[in-house]
């Protein structure tokens, strides 16, 4: 926003918001309003479609704005950006009031856009446009239900409610037969429960202002389909992931004893690569409708969603305060590991529910290896009711799990219903992260000693950051260490470094990026050995 005294001279109010580090907001205005006189005029814009849905995009990306700013005013606005190395520079549309903001092709950006409107009746201007699928299942095996979740969004990318969707089969059948139509709900969702026939399938699903009329067509925004198949051996045996060992229950960063937390871990047992990218919980018991890690900072033990394989790990964290608990409903709790969302909480102190947002690693997607295992982190399972949240026990409940991965073939998801096991007597952590092998192997350990941060100059930004730490095993198999540097809550850096034959010896890791940031340095080391079993140490700059 910006005051304009003659067309050469205008002061800008306020700063863009357009592009933030990794999140670029995107905002369209529309309608017409017009007034003339010499007294102050109010403009109270209508939102038409807010932010709240992200995609995660990159390549030769191009912002073009209609502006009458010149490119020395946007270079200003814009220096913070240009300096972190977010934005490589800006250009004037020759002969327009238009100016090109032209992003780092080699980053991944945070896309959201949203709407407002001036004048008129924004009560029209929104209108479903297309149909994404959100969950579904990649192989089956036959007679088994799985739920399929497909997503209609507006022209703006954010969720569209009370919309249409018809589903129908080639071979087995809805709760209704081949066809049916379910309504989307608050977050554009419409879900349906498919069980598998005893030959493969292809599942289609279109959405219409006459739901009964709907032809497919697969080339149109408005439809989508999933191809299924199906097999009579056991879902994913020999070709997919499998459960390795039993799942155990653990408490995890919080202020009380209750090991509500869900750890478990799965083989690999494709012949390729596979990548999670996020996973649901889905507890049996209704009662059980909260998750929430309750614990500062993000990670192990300490986020609703962690995941570890041979080293390299991802988190997905909900934002949420003291009081408030992501809501786990009937089909579960999603959390992607690859972007930022919005997710439903409960606040016990306003009694409602809120928005909150989560944060993810930086690595986002986990790589599993062909034959290797990644052990999974749910924290931590209370049971929400009105004014108050107890934490849930979940030793021995029946707890409905759902990974979400990519291979070579394209998204697929596993299910598994696992029955957490207590935790062992003095323990508490978390699952072991990722062992899952012959049982024996220690856990490595490792303590942060040292932290020391390098400012520019006198600015308060962190330019670098130098870490020490001691990792120990007492199997004396250490692999590796990663170190993920958070300023002021924003993660700055990660680097992975080889451990290996380093147990009870000093390493330093020096030069980590601090991106400028300001606020107090938190540093996250997690040592894995040879056996993908993990053990971390988190401390402040104040605590080091």
């Amino acid at each position: 926003m910006f005051n304009e005294f003659s067309p050469t001279r205008n002061i800008t109010l306020t700063d863009q918001s357009i592009v933030q580090g990794d999140r670029v907001t995107l905002v369209t205005v529309r309608g017409n309003l017009s007034e003339s006189g010499v007294s102050l005029a109010s403009i109270d814009p209508t939102a038409i479609s807010s932010v709240s849905r992200r995609e995660r995009v990159r390549g030769e990306l191009t912002i073009t704005i209609p502006t009458t700013l010149d490119n020395a005013t946007w270079d200003d606005l814009l220096a913070e950006q240009i300096d972190e190395g977010w934005v490589n520079r800006t250009e004037r549309v020759p002969g327009q009031d238009r100016i090109k903001i032209h992003l780092n092709d080699s980053r991944n950006y945070s896309l959201g856009i949203a709407a407002v409107q001036v004048g008129g009746d924004p009560s029209v201007a929104r209108t479903p446009s297309y149909l994404d699928i959100e969950q579904r299942p990649q192989t089956m095996t036959e007679g088994t239900t799985r739920e399929v979740v497909v997503e209609v969004r507006d022209q703006f990318g954010n969720p569209v409610a009370g919309v249409g969707v018809n589903g129908n089969t080639s071979a087995g059948a809805f709760t209704v037969g081949s066809s049916t139509t379910v309504q989307t709900d608050d977050r554009g969702r419409a879900a349906f429960e498919y069980t598998a026939g005893s030959s493969d399938a292809r599942l289609n699903f279109s959405f219409d202002s006459d739901p009964a009329n709907v032809t497919f067509d697969a080339t149109t925004a408005e439809d989508a389909n999933v191809s299924v198949t199906v097999s009579s051996s056991p879902d994913g045996a020999g070709r997919g992931l499998t459960l390795v060992g039993d799942a155990i229950a653990f408490d995890g960063e919080d202020a009380n004893s209750v090991p509500g937390g869900v750890s478990f871990t799965i083989q690999n047992t494709f012949g390729t690569e596979a990548t999670i990218v996020g996973a649901t919980i889905i507890p049996e018991d209704s009662r059980y409708n909260g998750l929430s890690d309750a614990a500062t900072g993000e990670g192990e033990d300490r986020s609703e969603l962690y995941v570890v394989a041979s080293g390299e790990s991802g988190y997905a964290d909900t934002q949420t305060t003291g009081t408030q608990y992501t809501y786990v409903d009937g089909r579960g709790r999603s959390l992607s590991l690859t972007e930022s969302q919005n997710e439903r909480a409960y606040d016990t102190n306003s009694d409602s529910f809120v928005e909150v947002s989560t944060v993810v690693g930086a690595a986002g997607g986990v790589s599993v290896a062909s034959g290797a295992n990644a052990t999974l982190e749910f924290a931590e399972v209370y049971e929400v009711t009105t004014n108050s949240a107890t934490p849930v026990n979940i030793s021995d409940e029946d707890v409905r799990v759902i990974v979400s991965y990519t291979t070579t073939e394209g998204e697929q998801t596993s299910e598994f219903v696992i029955h957490p096991k207590p935790p062992a007597v003095g323990g508490g952590g978390g699952g072991g992260g990722g062992g899952g092998g012959g049982g024996t192997n220690t856990a490595p350990t490792v303590s942060i000693t040292d932290i020391q941060v390098s400012e520019n100059g006198n600015s308060g930004k962190v330019d670098t950051v130098d870490v020490s730490f001691v990792p120990d095993d007492a199997d004396g198999n250490l692999d590796n260490a990663t170190v993920v540097v958070r300023v002021g809550g924003t993660q700055t850096d990660t680097q992975t470094v080889n451990i290996s034959g380093q147990e009870g010896t000093t390493v330093s890791v020096t030069g980590l990026n601090g991106a400028e940031e300001r606020g107090t340095v938190e540093v996250t080391v997690t040592a894995t050995d040879a056996e993908s079993a993990t053990g971390s140490d988190t401390k402040t700059e104040n605590e080091a």
